[in-house]
């Protein structure tokens, strides 16, 4: 569970915020909103810190004008604005990764498990893009898309060790309509100490995630190379699977066997994490593209630890609107997005 007693956290239907006063067998969590104490599930709640973020970004908006109401106003005295583009600006103009830390319990103790990276653009111009995320020179995941002025797209979700591996990134980026508008070349590597930084930062200043400039302004570069969209990246996956084509799926198997072929030397915590991973990878990857809806799991049947954490993930996941078992086969969930 994501929430301790004591967390601040807002109804995600409603908006209204509350606080955790009780945590019930691990199961729901009892929560105070206007004075009124109620039950309540993870799935219906969220930590409110993003909507502080923008309410602060406004509050400094409303004192800037402030500031200069009345005054003879110079051009050195203005502070760059971006509200001619909208008054929910969060970075100055540019695209940025957002990562976002994703929280599991241990030993009574929430940690960060992974973190789920979004792209973001802060440019007025709609943005056409590929990416490359590696490891020590080998490719992890590659992804093509689009993404629109203050939107986002989902492109990944990084365990702790992988993001905490130094890993690289680069990017093609071109101007969508721009005739003469060259492609845009960007790369820079996660290190160790920017990641850890940003996470102490994110416990000090209490922030749901922190950002990663792709650019700040387009400047044509030196051609990188970048793999082609649709090929095979590389021999093995992060799980020690072959990759054949890292795109989304309609339906995903998660018996062992379906992963990965020379299963019968692991142990069982080994298996569960190649599933989990396998799960988590194929979870995203149907959240960024919208022809998956549903995402159809197969975890068998039973009570055992493998649908307890499946569940479990799926409960954590934001854009998750509903997940039912299959009608015709209790072995399978129906996962619907929003």
């Amino acid at each position: 569970m994501k929430f301790s007693i004591g967390d601040k956290i807002k109804l995600r239907k409603t908006g209204d915020e509350g606080v955790v006063v009780d945590i019930v067998q691990n199961q729901y969590l009892r929560v105070r909103i206007n004075g009124l104490v109620i039950p309540a599930e993870e799935a219906d709640l969220d930590f409110p810190y993003l909507d502080w973020f923008i309410k602060d970004r406004e509050k400094a908006k409303e004192q800037e004008k402030k500031r200069l109401k009345g005054k003879t106003v110079f051009i050195d005295n203005i502070k760059k604005d971006r509200s001619e583009y909208s008054t929910e600006s969060l970075f100055p103009e540019g695209v940025y990764l957002l990562f976002q830390p994703v929280y599991r319990e241990q030993e009574d103790e929430d940690i960060i498990h992974r973190f789920v990276v979004n792209i973001y653009s802060e440019w007025p111009i709609t943005i056409d893009y590929i990416m490359d995320i590696s490891i020590k020179g080998k490719s992890l995941f590659s992804f093509e898309g689009t993404v629109d002025f203050q939107k986002k797209q989902l492109l990944y979700s990084f365990s702790f060790e992988d993001a905490s591996d130094n890993p690289s990134f680069d990017f093609e980026i071109k101007q969508r309509g721009q005739k003469i508008d060259p492609t845009h070349f960007f790369n820079f590597k996660l290190s160790r100490k920017r990641l850890i930084d940003n996470v102490r930062r994110l416990e000090k200043e209490n922030l749901p995630l922190f950002e990663i400039p792709i650019f700040t302004e387009l400047n044509a570069k030196e051609r990188l190379a970048v793999p082609e969209m649709g090929r095979i990246i590389s021999d093995v996956n992060a799980v020690g699977g072959p990759i054949v084509n890292r795109k989304a799926k309609q339906e995903i198997d998660l018996h062992i066997e379906k992963i990965i072929k020379n299963h019968n030397q692991l142990s069982n915590t080994e298996k569960l994490q190649i599933q989990l991973s396998y799960f988590q990878t194929y979870l995203d990857l149907a959240l960024a593209d919208e022809r998956v809806n549903p995402l159809r799991v197969i975890h068998g049947i039973g009570e055992g630890v493998l649908k307890k954490e499946v569940f479990s993930i799926i409960n954590q996941t934001i854009q998750v609107q509903d997940y039912v078992y299959d009608k015709v086969n209790p072995g399978v969930t129906l996962v619907y997005f929003k």
